[in-house]
């Protein structure tokens, strides 16, 4: 009779195909004879990653508090952005910045059900690079990745997505609203050190979902750098 494997075969199988195996004393002396295949890691070397000014975040509170726009980037300050290749060396990078936003309520229990949330930007790629956008918001995670083999000419993006308040998930109802926190951060990669990514994160628009009628469509504060940012296209 075909004996089904076991979940540690299985599990095993799985190590020897994808996992990390570890190194043994025969792959040592294959490595010593120059008879190891025909890829081997050099010496690893941990980069800086980089945050953003916290003077270069700019924002915008609507009259009833439940939406606001925080704006990334200062003539002065800089940008949420990166950018790679054109000789300068760089293989690889990444680019962040953390927000905390107090967050009140004008009653005994909030009608909060969680937040939604627009996030605006720019990426400019070839088909040997790489983009990913990582936003930590609200509690959710959501990442977008521009993968190698895609080119883009250079366009604006908008990502959107939602994050649930915990208490609609479980909590406690009387529980209190934790302050809105958010991480954005900004991965970019190339093949060669000939070729050239842009990538960006202007804006983040957060609304206060309610337990009530859906609001009319807001409009959106202008951004006071948009002219700066109409010349960044790479060359």
């Amino acid at each position: 009779m075909k004996r089904d494997p076991s979940r540690g075969e299985v599990l095993g199988a799985a190590v020897m195909i994808g996992g990390a195996a570890p190194v043994v004393q025969g792959d040592e002396k294959a490595a010593q004879t120059g008879d190891a295949g025909d890829v081997q890691f050099g010496q690893p070397v941990a980069t800086t990653t980089c945050s953003l000014d916290p003077g270069a975040v700019n924002s915008n509170v609507s009259p009833d508090g439940h939406a606001m726009t925080v704006f990334f980037g200062d003539p002065m300050k800089g940008d949420l952005q990166i950018g790679l290749g054109g000789g300068s060396g760089y293989l690889s990078a990444a680019k962040l910045v953390t927000i905390q936003v107090p967050v009140r309520t004008t009653s005994e229990k909030s009608r909060l059900i969680g937040y939604g949330q627009d996030i605006r930007g720019y990426v400019q790629k070839r088909k040997v690079s790489r983009v990913v956008i990582i936003a930590d918001c609200g509690g959710t995670t959501k990442v977008v990745d521009y993968p190698f083999g895609q080119e883009i000419q250079g366009q604006d993006y908008a990502i959107s997505f939602f994050s649930p308040d915990t208490r609609y998930l479980g909590d406690p109802q009387d529980q209190a609203v934790p302050q809105y926190a958010a991480t954005l951060t900004i991965l970019a990669q190339v093949r060669s050190a000939t070729e050239v990514v842009l990538a960006a994160i202007d804006t983040l628009d957060v609304e206060a979902q309610l337990l009530a009628a859906p609001c009319p469509p807001r409009s959106r504060p202008e951004d006071p750098f948009k002219e700066r940012k109409k010349g960044r296209r790479t060359t």
